[in-house]
């Protein structure tokens, strides 16, 4: 995720959310069950890890 950040540019949390949204088709496609839960999880967990990156590297930065 971060190494995909440092070589394309793009912002981590749109990095997480693209690997999360490979992660749930490949899953579905496969014959997983797809919840709401699962789905959520795709869509918000890249900015929450943008968010507590940037305020770790705030933290440790001084």
């Amino acid at each position: 995720m971060t190494g995909l950040h440092y070589r394309t540019g793009v912002r981590v949390g749109r990095v997480r959310l693209g690997i999360e949204v490979v992660a749930l088709t490949t899953g579905a496609l496969l014959g997983g069950s797809l919840g709401v839960g699962t789905a959520l999880f795709a869509l918000f967990i890249g900015q929450s890890v943008a968010i507590s990156l940037g305020v770790l590297g705030r933290l440790t930065s001084k």
